[in-house]
């Protein structure tokens, strides 16, 4: 076919905001089985969709399952399209019930209130004897483009697949309301991606397989709210009981400078400024800076910093550093099977072996992956689709006497890197007497170097085939399929009364609730630049323990100073998040740490855009009113840009119940602690 002659044309604003409304109308029209509890109405029309009343306002949810390029849609309609036996019925427990099929598989949804929110349930069921891809994808109906909206906590139009499990929301707000949805089942959670197109605010799931007649069912909260994002959130927060208490503050130090008494006076000086409670406690344990240290060695070294740290604060926090998915091997392991010139370390701290830089993901070859196949690492070990062994050469411009690589692992039930993890946590507990552990890269779903192994399928994780719709390959989420190893780290730590602290914000429900210490790096923006300052990254923290490790101060080869903090801190808030230090530095000439000193302990109540709600005390750097819910009187602290604490502008009224502290803040710039 050959076009000849080809006209394009653009619909006028206004007419296209006709359309949407009149179909919008269409919609709402369609008469249903309803539900109405807490002022929301819940209907689901003959076709299989969901729409739910907010006051004036209506939102519709309606679906696509696709196999083998077949779309089958739940619609907002008189009728669902693509099925055969669609039906809607009301059982007894007080849901609504959806059940439709095609050849390949069956659905039934279940829709039931839950108080605030509205609770879904896709079950969906292969019918045949082959392993099938079901594309999906779920789209919030508005009469108009929303007013605001937001992907996984960010103002962006559309999220690749895997982007955020951290954050598995959409949510799109009118004028007087506001309509969120989220995840609350893994698979939904890891894969989703999201976008805007036009008045739809849509999620999709684009690598989902299902083996011959098993089941598998996606579930899901929809949260009519206001028009404010933040109230969605948190909603979610007190549903998903993640409102406890974070201690800090925390930085990351060196054991080796405090092994001498006069150390202690050394330590004096920085709390003087800093006021450290958690110690990250370096070196790493068999691993990174020290992995041929021998464990009675890291004992001595590390006994010796803990009690100099608790003479200097008895309430000190100690913890040792843990990695995930790293573990160091001298090259003498691999039995002379590393080629000569394999790539080693990074660009200005290569160490003279090999021709070229490292590489994170260096598929080993067959000789070298024979080595680890005849250990106990076989079965912990990623892999890629050829079988090859995954090792890291990039973390390794420390290993050089010996020289060493690092093996890429994962805990999974049954497997080494379980056992080994929880006996590295018993020595470090039981042994050497820290207080808790620091956990690397912990949910192995921020990248997709440390998400999947391609050496077998976990069931659910396939590739389509855009053109056939057929799976084109299978392979495992080690984020999936190790969350209970994952899980019994934890337990291992929590059991014991400790405390764990993880990099890396949850990715899936059964590591959700754990009273754990989560956060995730926020370097790569400048905090300096014009405007709000603004990492996106943060919105991952806020389902979670509400921290963000602040930016690099290493970064980009300079030296910050405080106002470059005070930005940072901002940044955080922003998004309603704590700020946990990441070897903060400058000289008391040039400013003072003030505000992230006065910021814990914080138990959240609320989070906001630039502030937080405590049952402590609140901290904002955004002028406003704010809520003090105490008896006592309200304590005031203002830090000026660079962190100085100065005369607070501040007005203080008795509300019923409550106080109102009125603040007027250089906005963005300097930070107010209401204590």
């Amino acid at each position: 076919m050959v076009i000849e002659h080809l006209e394009v044309g653009y619909l006028p604003p206004a007419q296209v905001t006709a359309f949407r409304r009149r179909e919008w109308k269409e919609r709402a029209a369609v008469p249903g089985a309803a539900i109405t509890r807490n002022g929301i109405r819940l209907t689901v029309p003959p076709g299989g969709g969901i729409q739910l009343s907010v006051g004036r306002d209506l939102y519709s949810l309606e679906s696509s399952f696709a196999c083998l390029t077949k779309p089958h849609e739940l619609l907002c309609a008189s009728r669902p399209r693509g099925w055969r036996k669609p039906g809607i019925g009301q059982p007894d427990d007080g849901s609504l019930e959806v059940a439709a099929a095609c050849h390949e598989f069956s659905l039934t949804r279940t829709v039931r209130h839950a108080g605030h929110s509205v609770e879904v349930a896709d079950s969906l069921t292969n019918l045949t004897d082959d392993v099938i891809g079901v594309l999906m994808r779920h789209e919030i109906i508005l009469p108009s483009a929303p007013k605001s909206h937001r992907l996984a906590g960010r103002r962006e139009f559309a999220l690749a697949p895997w982007t955020c499990p951290e954050n598995p929301t959409v949510f799109a707000a009118l004028d007087d309301s506001g309509l969120g949805l989220v995840a609350k089942e893994d698979v939904l959670r890891l894969q989703m991606g999201s976008e805007v197109v036009g008045n739809r605010v849509c999620l999709s799931v684009e690598h989902f397989g299902l083996p011959p007649g098993k089941s598998h069912t996606f579930k899901y909260a929809l949260y009519p709210t206001s028009s404010d994002y933040f109230d969605f959130v948190n909603a979610v927060r007190r549903d998903w009981r993640v409102n406890f208490t974070v201690p800090g503050p925390f930085e990351f130090v060196s054991a080796t400078e405090y092994q001498e008494p006069a150390d202690a006076d050394t330590l004096r000086a920085l709390l003087s400024r800093k006021q450290i409670r958690i110690f990250a406690l370096g070196p790493w344990f068999e691993y990174y800076s020290a992995p041929a240290m021998t464990r009675d060695t890291y004992k001595a070294l590390a006994q010796r910093a803990i009690g100099i740290i608790k003479s200097v604060r008895p309430d000190a926090i100690c913890l040792a550093l843990l990695e995930t998915n790293l573990c160091a091997k001298p090259f003498t392991w691999f039995k002379g099977t590393l080629p000569a010139d394999i790539p080693f370390g990074r660009p200005g701290h290569t160490y003279p072996v090999g021709q070229s830089p490292g590489t994170y993901t260096w598929p080993a070859p067959p000789e070298v992956s024979a080595i680890v196949n005849e250990s106990e690492w076989q079965d912990s070990v990623f892999r890629d689709e050829q079988g090859h062994v995954i090792l890291d050469t990039w973390y390794v411009h420390n290993y050089i006497d010996p020289p060493a690589l690092n093996l890429k692992v994962y805990p999974a039930p049954g497997n080494y890197r379980l056992s080994n993890g929880l006996d590295q946590i018993a020595f470090v507990l039981d042994e050497v007497g820290f207080d808790g552990v620091y956990i690397d890269q912990f949910s192995l779903a921020f990248n997709r170097a440390d998400h999947f192994t391609y050496d077998y399928w976990d069931g659910v994780t396939v590739d389509i085939d855009p053109a056939t719709g057929k799976v084109a390959r299978r392979y495992a989420d080690v984020s999936l399929l190790g969350a209970p190893a994952r899980r019994a780290w934890v337990e291992a730590v929590l059991g014991r009364g400790k405390v764990v602290v993880a990099n890396t914000m949850p990715a899936v429900m059964e590591m959700q609730p754990l009273p754990t210490l989560r956060f995730m790096e926020t370097q790569g923006y400048d905090p300096l630049a014009p405007g709000i300052p603004d990492q996106p990254v943060c919105a991952k923290g806020q389902l979670a323990s509400p921290i963000g490790l602040g930016h690099q101060w290493w970064y980009q080869g300079a030296k910050p100073g405080a106002e470059f903090f005070m930005r940072t801190l901002c940044a955080h808030l922003r998004y309603g998040l704590l700020y946990y230090h990441y070897s903060t530095d400058f000289p008391p000439e040039d400013g003072e740490f003030g505000p992230a000193n006065h910021m814990f302990p914080l138990t959240p109540v609320a989070l906001h855009e630039g502030w937080i709600e405590g049952e402590e005390r609140i901290i904002t750097c955004v002028s406003g009113t704010f809520p003090w819910r105490q008896e006592r009187p309200p304590q005031v602290h203002l830090f000026d840009r660079r962190g100085r604490a100065k005369e607070a502008s501040v007005e203080i009224t008795r509300g019923q119940g409550r106080y109102d502290v009125r603040l007027r803040l250089d906005d963005w710039h300097e930070a107010a602690v209401i204590e």
